[in-house]
């Protein structure tokens, strides 16, 4: 005998009506010209996206970048504006050298350990930009902690460099984590961690390659998740391994 069941249709799993795509969170407005450019969180390997009035941003369109807001639509075609990261004390920290600072030191700021590329399309005219465009650009980065400098030879090659505007704030702060994930250790793990961070010589860190990469994904995987999210935060700064999910 063969038993049937029916699902009642108020309880039968509703698929017209999907969770609406969760927001995209904008870190920046950069105006350059009559051109603006918004930097997204996400989406690519780097981190964040740069968009423009038209673009795609994830399941979003672009429609209008005005100011530090830009205006995108959604796949369910409702609008909602969105505003800069740290927008609310903006105003503050320009007119408070102290208060500038201490923001750009902080964990708010997304470029806090490393500065996003220019835009391609500026890029690729970076040698026709006037004097004052290139001014509003390099303004942009200091706002977040960055000296940009721009060297551009006489054939259009160009070269960009930047350098952090309070270094010193940011090897104390990078001391204080490396400082407070070592105390998080066991012996073990301390001993390990020291032996797995240790500066060798380029020869003898061919030498020991695998060993070392077998090595760091023993002590990984002996982290807790705690510390576990603590050392991939370190190496995101220094450019060391990061431990693949």
């Amino acid at each position: 005998m063969t038993a049937t069941f029916c699902v009642p249709a108020a309880q039968a799993a509703d698929t017209s009506n999907p969770p609406p795509a969760e927001l995209p969170q904008l870190d920046g407005v950069l105006h350059v010209g009559k051109v603006a450019y918004a930097l997204f969180k996400g989406f690519d390997q780097t981190g964040h996206k740069w968009a423009v009035v038209g673009d795609d941003v994830g399941d979003f369109h672009v429609e209008k970048i005005h100011g530090v807001t830009v205006e995108v639509q959604g796949p369910d075609k409702k609008r909602s504006e969105l505003i800069v990261t740290g927008w609310q004390s903006l105003e503050r920290r320009q007119k408070t050298p102290e208060q500038s600072e201490a923001w750009i030191n902080s964990a708010e700021n997304p470029m806090l350990w490393h500065p996003v590329a220019l835009p391609v399309q500026l890029q690729v005219r970076l040698a026709d930009l006037n004097a004052e465009e290139k001014y509003d650009i390099q303004q942009w980065y200091l706002d977040y902690g960055w000296r940009m400098s721009v060297v551009i030879d006489a054939t259009g090659y160009w070269d960009i460099g930047f350098e952090p505007a309070y270094g010193d704030a940011r090897a104390n702060r990078l001391n204080t984590q490396i400082a407070r994930f070592r105390v998080s250790l066991n012996p073990e793990q301390a001993r390990t961690y020291t032996e797995i961070t240790k500066a060798v010589s380029y020869d003898e860190y061919n030498a020991t390659r695998e060993q070392r990469a077998q090595r760091m994904a023993a002590f990984i995987a002996s982290l807790s998740p705690a510390q576990r999210r603590a050392f991939e935060a370190l190496q995101a700064v220094d450019g060391g391994p990061i431990a693949k999910r």
